[in-house]
């Protein structure tokens, strides 16, 4: 009679044919390390004393990831509103602040806080200082392995602003960002690279 083989020794070599390959790959990098640059444009609104106007800008957007789920951000906006008797409202101002994400799919919500100077200046009769806080917040989605696409709604209040200041401001916005990753100098593998927004396997030459 044939000596019987061991049913368990295919399971075995697969396990550790999985382990070895599980030890072997590099870990994933979550947001940390990656630096985003975005361009923006949208719609904005601004309130001022009994009136409610509407118009629209632009902007700058820089965050870097400090860990999987924080990133710090700075951004840069500016929009303009037509006002009754031809007059405009010039509202622009930078804000500096961090940002929580949910990074699980490639679609990524995040919110923030930030704070920052901003500046109203209406065509008729000067502008002055104001301090804005703010909350972003958004969804972001993978278009490219380096390019994400990002909508944001964000509420800004103003402070600090004499009687005729706007006192607070929307914005809805489509965003477009470069990313990348700044370990190892910025640089990767040739062999390919992932990206999920902030997700990116390196995978080793």
């Amino acid at each position: 009679m044939a000596p019987r083989r061991s049913s368990t020794l295919p399971p075995l070599l697969a396990v550790s044919a999985a382990t070895c390959t599980a030890l072997a790959s590099p870990p994933a990098a979550g947001q940390e390390q990656l630096l985003h640059l975005g361009v923006q444009a949208g719609y904005a609104t601004a309130t001022l004393p009994e009136l409610l106007v509407g118009g629209f800008g632009g902007g700058g957007v820089i965050t870097y990831g400090v860990s999987d789920a924080f990133n710090l951000r700075l951004h840069g906006d500016v929009s303009i509103h037509k006002l009754p008797e031809a007059n405009s409202l010039l509202l622009g101002g930078v804000a500096a602040g961090a940002e929580y994400l949910l990074d699980v799919l490639d679609w990524v919500p995040y919110a923030g806080l930030m704070i920052g100077p901003s500046h109203g200046s209406f065509q008729a009769t000067g502008g002055q200082w104001l301090l804005g806080v703010e909350v972003p917040f958004g969804l972001g989605y993978r278009l490219l392995p380096e390019v994400t696409l990002m909508g944001e709604g964000r509420v800004k209040w103003l402070f600090l602003g004499d009687e005729t200041a706007p006192t607070n401001q929307l914005w809805l916005s489509v965003r477009f960002e470069y990313v990348w990753q700044l370990s190892d100098g910025g640089r990767t593998s040739t062999a390919g690279v992932k990206n999920v927004l902030g997700r990116r396997l390196v995978v080793q030459d």
